[in-house]
C-alpha cells in the first residue's frame, strides 16, 4: 500500500516538473501597448476628400458658388485617441487669425445648423446630400469638449469655421487632458 502511494506521488512530482519546464519555454507576453496616446494633425484637401469622396456629401468641404465664391473657410483637425481603460477626456481648443480674431470650433449641432442653411428643401439631390452630411457629422465630429471613452481607439474630427479667407498665419491650440492626469498640448500655425 505504501509502495503504491510512493509511486503515485512520484508520478505527480514528475508531471509537475514536466509542466514547469514546458511552462518556462512558453514565450512571455509582449508588453502592453501604451495606456494612453493622442495624436492630432491638420488635414489637407486630399485627406478631407478621403473621408468622403462625394464633395456634395462631405461636411468638411466649404460651400461656394460660381457667383459668390466661398463664404467660409474650414480648418479640419483629426484627433486620434488610444486608451486601455475608461477615461474622461477633455478637449479644449482655440484658434485665432493673424489679427487675433477668434475662429469658432463647431460641434455636431452647430455644424448641422450651419449646413441646414444651404439645403434646398425642394430639390431631392440637395436633401439627399444634406442627409448624408448629417449622418456623417453625427458619427465622426467631436461630440462635445468632454467625453467618457472606454478601452479602444477613437478618431474624431474638429472643424473651425471662419470667414473666407481666414487671415493667415492663424494660430490653433488643442489641449487634451484626461481624468487620469495625462495632458497634451498641440499647437499649429496655419499658413
Amino acid at each position: 500500500m505504501k509502495r503504491q502511494f510512493y509511486i503515485t506521488s512520484a508520478k505527480v512530482v514528475i508531471i509537475l516538473i514536466v509542466l514547469g519546464l514546458v511552462g518556462s519555454c512558453v514565450s512571455q507576453p509582449k508588453e502592453l501597448p501604451a495606456a494612453y496616446s493622442v495624436n492630432i494633425h491638420k488635414l489637407d484637401e486630399r485627406e478631407i476628400l478621403a473621408i468622403r469622396s462625394n464633395r456634395d456629401a462631405n461636411p468638411f468641404i466649404e460651400p461656394g458658388s460660381l457667383l459668390k465664391g466661398k463664404v467660409n473657410e474650414f480648418i479640419v483637425f483629426q484627433i486620434d485617441i488610444s486608451i486601455d481603460q475608461t477615461r474622461t477626456i477633455k478637449i479644449d481648443s482655440i484658434m485665432q487669425d493673424k489679427e487675433k480674431n477668434y475662429i469658432e470650433a463647431y460641434y455636431p449641432e452647430q455644424l448641422i445648423a450651419y449646413w441646414d442653411q444651404f439645403v434646398t428643401r425642394t430639390e431631392k439631390a440637395s436633401l439627399t446630400s444634406y442627409a448624408k452630411k448629417v449622418s456623417l457629422i453625427k458619427k465622426i465630429v467631436l461630440p462635445t469638449d468632454t467625453l467618457t471613452l472606454y478601452s479602444g481607439e477613437y478618431t474624431y474630427y474638429l472643424v473651425f469655421i471662419g470667414p473666407y479667407p481666414i487671415k493667415k498665419p492663424a494660430q490653433a491650440q488643442i489641449d487634451v487632458s484626461t481624468s487620469s492626469g495625462e495632458y497634451n498640448s498641440f499647437k499649429f500655425t496655419i499658413q
